[in-house]
């Protein structure tokens, strides 16, 4: 029985562990400001480390101190450094008197139609996703505190030791694309 629940435990997280490498490709979004940014163009870089953000989140609010001190110390080190925003609302004034509130200027990349978000695997508010711009491969899934360790890494020029670390923040949901029947909704 023991064996039974093991086996049940990584078929479960299979799914997650195979999806922190997984290739999403090449996206531009706009940031808050109406800027265009181009993971092609940062291929130069070692990485884009993402904070998902979302307004009035506790946890987004609770990683930005740590997400800029990250920023701070690798920035110069070939990482650049965007939060997210997966929610689709078209908020950009919103983002921005938030962003001053909390007195940073980081770019949030504004995912409007979601499916950036969805590719890269977000799942929670304050999570953080480093992605490799020349590969276009999520190279890290988790916690600010798991993206220390996977930047440095990543710096060094080593592979990520743990590609995801538990992180806590609100639920982020996306409408279940698979609710959509050709016999059903498109056919008749």
């Amino acid at each position: 029985m023991t064996m039974l629940k093991t086996a049940a435990f990584f078929l479960a997280l299979a799914p997650a562990i195979s999806s922190a490498a997984d290739r999403v490709g090449d996206f531009s979004l706009l940031d808050q400001d109406g800027y265009n940014h181009s993971m092609s163009w940062l291929d130069d870089h070692k990485a884009v480390a993402l904070l998902v953000q979302v307004n009035g989140s506790a946890a987004t609010e609770a990683a930005i101190p740590a997400f800029n001190a990250l920023r701070a110390e690798y920035d110069a080190k070939g990482i650049e450094f965007f939060m997210i925003n997966p929610m689709g609302k078209n908020n950009r004034a919103e983002v921005k008197a938030e962003l001053a509130e909390y007195g940073i200027d980081i770019p949030v990349l504004m995912d409007d139609a979601r499916l950036i978000s969805e590719a890269l695997g977000i799942a929670q508010t304050g999570e953080v996703v480093v992605f490799n711009p020349s590969k276009f491969t999520v190279e890290y899934r988790g916690s600010v505190s798991g993206a220390r360790a996977a930047l440095a890494e990543i710096v060094a020029g080593d592979a990520v030791s743990t590609a995801m670390v538990a992180a806590t923040g609100e639920t982020i949901s996306y409408p279940n694309s698979d609710s959509i029947s050709y016999a059903k909704d498109i056919a008749p």
